[in-house]
């Protein structure tokens, strides 16, 4: 492959640690079996797979190992999170920063005439914000969505305010974590969350197609079961026609991806390796050089404030698309438009065909910054 500068973490991160590569190849040689289906070595190796990677990321978390359900995607969690805790009359609060992960499912129950929603102004600001979710509620409001930190700018809900919050009124607190697992703190229990949804495969550092919802200990009482959201094998109570009555599998049916779960266990061993916050911070550090360099072009416009790894910008009389096509031809991988999160691009005021995100990873450098600064100037002359 040629050269490339990476500048997508937030849609994947890029390059993956050796470690997590050798971890998926190991286990596609030698421990390979179907987790919970047999009792043979490779079965029960694959299980241990499965296992380690569930206890690891539920210790991660705050919550517990037998409530960590892997799905394929962010995507895959946040329709599984909502879709089996809310039920017929519900209502439902989303902030004005949500992913379409947690806009659509939302908007298709409520089309169906199964729950009713709302959209609340998000602030970062505690008090501020619980104001306007107070001002928001209804009677039968059973559950508040928060998009713990935006995938377009560096927006992030207070969450441990917003969760405490809820808890006092008795309303589930599902937790968008696509942009904050592995990089900002976050704890169940400390912060009152009922649903946390993430994938393995940003700031984790697993392989695509890894993802996972945590539920939260309020699941734990019968009364308050989550409705299944596949149904099949998974090798538990084989005769009967229902899906047990627990977690985890109660929600996992089918055989589970277990190379790719080795792989995620590795990606979350690699985060666990550095002290906390720290690769973060480096990420942070890199933005702020970038913001700084970009600020002083012609024709760039900088969308959204605040430290973080995020930077969007548009470029006047010029296209986002047609940028990040051009700095491809320089392999430089950005990603334009408006990154699955209307709301948002309409929170910040960005042009219609939305903006350019640079989003940083563990394994960019300081160097590929001064290219990027370098080539944008280039461009900003001639397109």
């Amino acid at each position: 492959m040629e050269k490339i500068i990476y500048f997508d973490n937030a849609a994947t991160t890029f390059p993956k640690p050796a470690e997590v590569i050798s971890e998926v190849t190991s286990v596609m040689r030698y421990r390979c079996g179907n987790p919970g289906r047999s009792s043979h070595k490779i079965a029960l190796a694959a299980s241990d797979v499965i296992y380690e990677c569930r206890e690891k990321l539920a210790g991660m978390f705050g919550g517990k190992p037998e409530n960590l359900i892997f799905t394929q995607n962010a995507t895959h969690a946040l329709n599984m999170g909502i879709k089996t805790a809310l039920h017929r009359g519900d209502h439902v609060l989303i902030s004005d920063t949500e992913h379409n992960s947690v806009i659509r499912p939302v908007a298709t129950l409520a089309q169906r005439g199964l729950i009713t929603y709302d959209i609340y102004t998000a602030f970062e600001d505690g008090e501020q914000q619980l104001r306007e979710i107070r001002s928001k509620l209804r009677p039968k409001t059973s559950m508040v969505c928060a998009c713990h930190h935006s995938n377009i700018c560096n927006f992030i809900l207070p969450i441990r305010d917003i969760g405490a919050f809820c808890r006092r009124k008795g309303i589930m607190f599902l937790v968008d974590a696509s942009q904050s697992a592995g990089t900002l703190p976050i704890n169940m229990e400390k912060d009152n969350i009922d649903l946390l949804c993430a994938p393995g495969h940003k700031g984790l550092y697993g392989p695509p197609g890894t993802g996972f919802v945590i539920y939260g200990s309020r699941f734990d009482d019968p009364e308050n079961l989550p409705d299944t959201f596949t149904e099949g094998g998974n090798g538990i109570r084989s005769t009967e026609r229902s899906m047990p009555d627990f977690l985890p599998e109660r929600l996992e049916a089918g055989t589970l991806a277990v190379p790719a779960i080795a792989g995620l266990s590795k990606g979350a061993d690699f985060i666990l390796s550095f002290p906390q916050s720290k690769l973060y911070q480096q990420e942070c550090d890199l933005c702020a050089r970038m913001r700084s360099e970009l600020k002083t072009l012609d024709r760039i416009c900088i969308h959204g404030s605040g430290d973080g790894s995020i930077l969007l910008f548009s470029v006047s009389g010029c296209d986002s698309e047609v940028f990040a096509s051009a700095l491809d031809e320089y392999g430089i991988c950005v990603r334009a438009g408006l990154h699955c999160s209307p709301l948002a691009h309409r929170k910040l005021g960005t042009p219609p065909d939305g903006a350019i995100r640079v989003s940083f990873g563990a394994f960019n450098t300081e160097a590929q910054v001064n290219t990027f600064c370098s080539i944008t100037e280039k461009l900003l002359k001639t397109l």
